[in-house]
């Protein structure tokens, strides 16, 4: 992000991944559910940013084809992600996208028994962690809420800190590119910021000991705002992950070999840059403070139409 070569680099990247990217002889329906949550109770921390940027993403999504539905506040429940993702069902076929973005608090921590990653949603108590359970969601949580929509595309977004977890690496689906892959190479391996640009579809998202007659699993593709172990960061009531992602798309800047689709490894790619060139070269440990982060992409390893402009 900080030099030109950078980019010059992840552009050949891109070009190169390009036959990658699925050609769809018909037009899949896409949907987006869209979650943002400001407020919480006395104990957790509010934001400032989520709800705009749950109503930035729901508004660019809808201009572009999404049939698009937001949640903010007390409405972005677990339970109002359960049931409209259920309600999906009956309507997504094979080959068809789910979006499902959250912005909100996101931890890494142990709850119960278990450690985990988790975001949570609108909470409707003040109770510690381990009271709340039931109103949280981790990987295993969402393989279950997301296990009904057979063979659809989902495309998890996420601005919360710690879930770069959400989907996780699995040896058992080769990555498109090594594991240890940095698009921009002045970031040193045991930084804190090295970051994968592909991992593995996780293995909770697989469909345990698939028969013939099973039915497909999801397929999964993630862009998350940081690791497991890093912070998201707002700014001026904003997400900064969530404000480069829409102005990938609102601008036109994330279209690069400009043939009017954004495909989620291009989307990715200019939110990474962007959020590198800005973010964090102003920010960042070489500054004297140290709220550098980038996001994840994770999940299958194939690229994906995201966004077909007009």
């Amino acid at each position: 992000m900080r030099t030109q070569s950078t980019q010059f680099i992840v552009l050949g990247i891109i070009m190169l991944l390009s036959s990658c990217t699925l050609q769809p002889t018909t037009e899949p329906e896409r949907y987006a559910l869209v979650f943002g949550v400001n407020d919480y109770p006395a104990d957790y921390n509010d934001l400032s940013g989520a709800v705009n940027d749950a109503e930035s993403i729901h508004r660019v999504l809808e201009s572009r084809g999404f049939n698009s539905q937001v949640f903010t506040n007390q409405n972005a429940t677990r339970q109002a992600m359960e049931e409209e993702i259920s309600a999906l069902e009956s309507q997504l076929s094979p080959g068809d996208m789910l979006l499902l973005y959250y912005a909100g608090h996101g931890i890494q921590g142990t709850i119960g028994d278990e450690y985990d990653e988790f975001i949570i949603p609108a909470l409707t108590q003040n109770a510690g962690l381990s009271e709340i359970r039931d109103q949280v969601i981790n990987s295993r949580d969402l393989k279950t809420i997301l296990s009904g929509l057979s063979g659809v595309e989902i495309v998890l977004i996420f601005d919360a800190c710690n879930t770069g977890g959400f989907v996780e690496q699995t040896n058992e689906v080769i990555n498109t590119l090594p594991r240890n892959y940095s698009p921009l190479p002045y970031i040193q391996e045991g930084s804190g910021y090295s970051v994968p640009f592909f991992s593995a579809v996780a293995e909770f998202f697989k469909a345990d000991s698939p028969t013939r007659d099973d039915p497909p699993p999801p397929e999964i593709h993630g862009i998350t705002a940081a690791g497991p172990s890093e912070e998201s960061w707002e700014f001026a009531s904003r997400g900064v992950f969530t404000t480069a992602f829409v102005d990938g798309i609102e601008s036109g800047r994330a279209d690069v070999n400009r043939d009017n689709r954004i495909t989620l490894d291009e989307i990715y790619i200019h939110t990474f840059n962007t959020i590198q060139n800005t973010w964090n070269s102003q920010y960042g440990a070489t500054t004297g403070a140290d709220y550098a982060f980038l996001p994840h992409r994770t999940g299958n390893p194939y690229d994906l139409i995201l966004i077909q402009e007009n």
